[in-house]
């Protein structure tokens, strides 16, 4: 009797464990997140939110692109690029401070659309990078 019980622990145990480092390994596939998950914000492109900025401004959205710069020191801001020259920087700093390399990688970041001075800048609240021909 206690053998079998042993047995179904053991069992129990390896079934749990397998589950937990299969469900690791999907979300590595897609991505590394950062920040609270990402709401039902609407997904805009960068040419939308640079062509007419009004529209955007101080409204949360989701926009992607591949990160050409980053902060040398923290990480902590990036520009991505949308694949036809047109660039964004994302600014994560009041929320993510410190943030890995990613140059080169996908970036997904939710945030808000400001003006400051005369350029925009997107503040983020929420990120997920993903490595470069990922789905």
């Amino acid at each position: 009797m206690m053998t079998t019980r042993r047995i179904a622990c053991a069992l129990f145990t390896l079934a749990a464990g397998g589950l937990l480092i299969a469900g690791c390994g999907r979300k590595a596939e897609s991505g590394t997140h950062f920040g609270e998950p990402f709401t039902q914000v609407p997904v805009v492109t960068i040419s939308q939110l640079l062509e007419t900025p009004e529209a955007y401004q101080r409204m949360a959205v989701r926009v992607k692109g591949l990160i050409e710069r980053q902060c040398p020191a923290a990480g902590c801001w990036f520009v991505i690029n949308d694949g036809k020259g047109r660039t964004l920087k994302i600014e994560l700093g009041d929320y993510h401070p410190k943030l890995p390399m990613n140059i080169g990688n996908m970036a997904e970041a939710e945030g808000e659309l400001i003006k400051k001075g005369t350029t925009l800048e997107f503040i983020g609240t929420r990120v997920t990078f993903t490595k470069k021909g990922t789905p």
